[in-house]
């Protein structure tokens, strides 16, 4: 738990994880300590290494970021001539909205490293090793969005440049919709048809 007293520095892992795990789970509970231990062995000076582990992650991230949003622009300069088609602003629109969300989620990561970094000095080893996993795990999240992110974007410039495949995609869309609308006619029809036996039922036995 995060309120256990800042003494487990120098504690061996397994000692440790036994204390703060209480009746949870002592696998994790190692398996976090050992983010700030050192031979096995629970140690504050660990912590500077481990911030700086999660922070190498996170700049991995904010780079990819940066590198989405880059190429996201790249994007929309392409396809400035045909920007207000609907399929292309579509696409563009979805983009936008993904990067927004990659780019708030990549700003949270400063702070939480910044505020690992706040208990580095006195703070709760285990809470500190628990912050770090989860800052850790956010950056890969977020590094793991940007790169799909960047790969959609490049797929959809490619679809730009390519007149060929444009229209083999629009003529799918195409006989997908027409397939649909015979389909819908079909049922309707079936529908009327029905209808119009029950109705001549209904009406046999009125007679």
């Amino acid at each position: 738990p995060d309120d256990e007293p800042a003494d487990l520095d120098g504690a061996p892992v397994e000692r440790a994880a036994a204390v703060v795990a209480d009746d949870g789970d002592a696998g994790e509970a190692r398996e976090t300590l050992a983010i700030v231990a050192r031979d096995g062995v629970v140690r504050r000076a660990a912590v500077d290494d481990a911030v700086g582990n999660a922070s190498l992650v996170v700049t991995t991230a904010e780079t990819r970021t940066e590198l989405a949003a880059e190429r996201l622009a790249d994007a929309r300069a392409a396809a400035a001539l045909v920007a207000d088609l609907p399929p292309v602003a579509g696409r563009l629109d979805d983009f936008e909205a993904r990067l927004d969300d990659v780019e708030s989620r990549a700003d949270a990561l400063g702070d939480a490293v910044q505020e690992v970094l706040g208990m580095k000095a006195d703070g709760d080893l285990y809470a500190i090793a628990r912050r770090v996993k989860r800052v850790t795990t956010a950056a890969t999240e977020v590094q793991r969005a940007a790169d799909d992110l960047q790969f959609e974007i490049d797929s959809f410039e490619s679809w730009l440049a390519d007149a060929d495949r444009r229209a083999e995609e629009l003529a799918a869309d195409v006989d997908a919709l027409a397939a649909s609308v015979d389909e819908i006619a079909a049922a309707v029809e079936s529908l009327a048809a029905e209808s119009a036996a029950a109705a001549k039922e209904t009406d046999a036995q009125i007679e």
